[in-house]
């Protein structure tokens, strides 16, 4: 899972937890933001243009599916697998 924030080229990544969820603390406040999910086999997710507000709780919501080419047995797989950010828990 990638971010980019489009106007310095900068990067932040981070992997998923096994139940899809991910955080990503520590982001610049502004944007534009490309948001990118990706896993072996399936295809590539992207949100565009997400602008970030000091102290907001985004949350991106991806639906990964395999390609449309892509065939099992004879038959397109249909599977999916959800991921969504949530934001980072604070104690205290």
């Amino acid at each position: 899972m990638i971010a980019l924030h489009t106007p310095t080229g900068t990067k932040y990544t981070t992997t998923t937890r096994k139940d899809g969820r991910f955080n990503l603390p520590g982001l610049r406040v502004g944007g534009p933001y490309i948001i990118s999910v990706s896993y072996v086999g399936f295809k590539e997710e992207k949100q565009e243009n997400v602008f970030l507000v000091l102290g907001q709780d985004f949350y991106a919501d991806f639906t990964m599916t395999f390609p449309a080419d892509t065939f099992q047995n004879g038959d397109q797989d249909h599977r999916e697998f959800y991921l969504r950010a949530y934001p980072e828990q604070r104690n205290g």
